[in-house]
């Protein structure tokens, strides 16, 4: 078995303007793709995440770790990627298991002085 990967991007603004943003990623050839827009109430659904999804299955373990980046790293992507690779095939069990990496705009976070606010790890853009 081997991992899937799997991009999801939101917009907050009309289809025409995220497409030139997202056009890199098109030309991935992509084995499948879903474009086109939901109501944001249903985004965390669509991600797999909702209420309903299996992530929320009962009697499921799940053991969350978060770890915040500032810039993405190439060489440990792929690390992570093999490292899940490997660990699945030896344990078999862990094929539903999940890798999430989210990153979010961040430049109203960044307008505001860290000595200005209480909030914690405001260099943490990126969080996987």
């Amino acid at each position: 078995m081997q991992p899937t990967i799997v991009w999801v991007f939101v917009y907050a603004g009309p289809q025409v303007e995220a497409e030139p943003l997202l056009a890199p990623f098109d030309q991935l050839d992509p084995a499948s793709m879903i474009d086109g827009n939901i109501p944001y109430k249903e985004v965390n659904d669509a991600m797999g995440g909702g209420v309903n999804s299996t992530l929320c299955a009962p009697n499921r373990t799940h053991i969350v770790g978060t770890a915040g980046l500032q810039v993405y790293n190439v060489t440990t992507e792929r690390q992570i990627y093999d490292l899940f690779n490997s660990s699945v095939a030896e344990h078999p069990e862990l094929g539903g298991t999940r890798v999430l990496h989210e990153g979010y705009a961040v430049q109203g976070v960044r307008d505001i002085p860290s000595a200005d606010s209480a909030y914690p790890l405001r260099d943490d853009f990126l969080l996987m």
